[in-house]
């Protein structure tokens, strides 16, 4: 009887350290967010809040994030003027080629994507949430926080499926 409960004891441990194992495999998955914005747009701006509090809470050894400015229009020091008046935490990037916007199809700002850097994998792609339904028609309130839902995942150890939904925002004036 005494070895049963042994061999029980070994058994549930085994299944613990299994899945530990396996969890750990997928916490320790590196994750890039890339937030495609546009710093002239309305839309863009009125996201900060969410993308500074994103950051608050998510930003950590395993997802880094990141600004990219893929417009014409867009150069450095208003970049980095825009950083400072909205005092927005992530690094950022000018993507002056639109290497980054043309290697992901991005069309509007702001657009984000979620990269699994280790599996080099999509993620997710497209809005913040869905507080825009379209441009001029906001809600007050999203009711789906697609990014966060994303990161959810990921901070739990999922590994989240790819899904994409649609951005809405200011159009990328292509090169």
């Amino acid at each position: 009887m005494h070895s049963i409960k042994k061999l029980s004891f070994v058994f549930i441990l085994q299944i613990f350290l299994g899945s530990f194992l396996l969890q750990s495999q997928v916490i320790g998955d590196q994750y890039k967010v890339y937030f495609f914005l546009l710093e002239d747009c309305k839309i863009t701006q009125s996201y900060i809040p969410e993308i500074k509090q994103l950051y608050n809470h998510y930003q950590n050894d395993s997802i880094n994030m990141l600004a990219i400015y893929s417009a014409p229009s867009s150069n450095n020091v208003d970049i980095q003027s825009f950083h400072e008046k909205y005092k927005i935490p992530l690094k950022w990037k000018l993507d002056s080629l639109q290497s980054l916007a043309k290697l992901y199809n991005i069309t509007v700002m702001p657009e984000v994507m979620v990269v699994n850097t280790t599996t080099n994998t999509l993620v997710y792609q497209g809005r913040i949430d869905d507080r825009w339904a379209a441009i001029g028609k906001r809600k007050n309130k999203a009711e789906i926080n697609d990014l966060q839902n994303c990161l959810d995942h990921i901070i739990l150890g999922k590994t989240p499926e790819f899904y994409k939904t649609q951005a809405v925002g200011c159009y990328l004036t292509k090169l």
